[in-house]
C-alpha cells in the first residue's frame, strides 16, 4: 500500500486527550491493519490504543471563521511496515470518529476508510472525566474514569507514565491522517503529553464490541490515562462541555447528570 502524504494545512492545539491501551491477540489486531504491515508488539500482545483528542481552534489564513474546537476519537493500532530494507514503525487509524463536518466528508470520500462524523459530551474535571460519543449508527463510546495519584493497574504491560511517553515516541507515521486533525495523530510524548493514570468505573466502545472483529478473549484493557499537562504547571480549573449545533462543544455545564 502506498504511503500517503502528509499534507498540513493547520496548526491546531492540544485542549485535552484520553488514551486507553488494550492487549490485543495479534492475530486479531493483523486484520485490521493493511495486509503488508504487521502489528507492533508489547509482552506478547499487539497494542490497540483509544484515542479522544479535544482540538483548539483552527489557526489558518484559510479558514479565518473556523473558531470552535473539535473533537476527535480514534482507534490506533501500533504497527511495523515495510520501509525499503527495513522494517519501521508506524500506527494505523483503523476507524475514526470527529465532530468536524468537513473531517469526516474528507476522510469519508477521499480515503474510502472507516471515518465517520459524531456527537461527543465531555465533562472534564480535576478528579474524573465522563465522555459520550453518539454517530449515526448509535452509541459509540461511554467512558466514566476517575483521577489518582497512585498507579492504579496491576499486570499492566504500560503501567507507568516513562512508559507512556516511550510508547508513544515509536509511533513513526500515522496514516490515514487527518487534513483538519492532524495535531489530534501526533502525539508528542516529550511535551504535549505529561500522562496521568486513570481509574475506569465504565468503558464501552462498539468498535470492540463487535464481535466480529474482536472475537470474545481476543482483547483486554491495559491502562488508561489522561493529558495532565495544564494540571502540572498549576491550572486546576474545572472545564465542561455539552455539544453545540453539528456536533461542535460549547462551554456551559456539564453535558449529561452523573450516571
Amino acid at each position: 500500500m502506498a504511503a500517503l502524504s502528509p499534507m498540513r494545512l493547520t496548526r491546531r492545539p492540544v485542549l485535552g486527550r484520553i488514551v486507553v491501551f488494550h492487549r490485543v491477540d495479534p492475530d486479531v489486531a493483523a486484520r485490521l491493519l493493511p495486509s503488508e504491515w504487521t502489528p507492533r508488539t508489547v509482552g506478547g500482545s499487539a497494542i490497540v490504543v483509544l484515542s479522544y483528542t479535544r482540538l483548539g481552534a483552527l489557526a489558518t489564513k484559510f479558514l479565518p471563521a473556523a473558531r470552535a474546537s473539535s473533537h476527535d476519537l480514534a482507534y490506533r493500532v501500533a504497527a511495523v511496515a515495510p520501509n525499503g530494507a527495513r522494517a519501521s514503525s508506524c500506527t494505523w487509524v483503523a476507524r475514526r470518529e470527529t465532530s468536524s463536518l468537513l473531517g469526516a466528508h474528507w476522510r469519508g470520500r477521499a480515503l474510502q476508510h472507516d471515518h465517520g462524523r459524531a456527537k461527543f459530551e465531555l465533562a472534564d474535571e480535576a478528579t474524573e472525566v465522563r465522555l459520550r460519543v453518539h454517530s449515526s449508527r448509535g452509541a459509540e463510546l461511554t467512558l466514566h474514569a476517575a483521577c489518582c495519584g497512585a498507579q492504579p493497574f496491576e499486570d499492566a504491560l504500560i503501567d507507568r507514565p516513562c512508559e507512556v511517553s516511550e510508547f508513544f515516541l515509536k509511533d513513526g507515521q500515522v496514516q490515514p491522517h487527518g487534513v483538519l486533525s492532524r495535531d489530534a495523530d501526533v502525539i508528542d510524548a516529550r511535551e504535549a503529553f505529561a500522562p496521568e493514570p486513570l481509574v475506569l468505573h465504565e468503558l464501552s466502545s462498539a468498535f470492540f464490541d463487535d464481535e466480529d472483529v474482536f472475537p470474545p478473549g481476543s482483547f483486554e484493557v491495559d491502562a488508561a490515562w489522561r493529558r495532565a499537562s495544564t494540571r502540572l504547571r498549576g491550572t486546576h480549573a474545572k472545564s465542561a462541555l455539552r455539544p453545540g449545533r453539528h456536533g461542535q462543544a460549547t462551554d456551559a455545564a456539564p453535558a449529561f447528570p452523573a450516571v
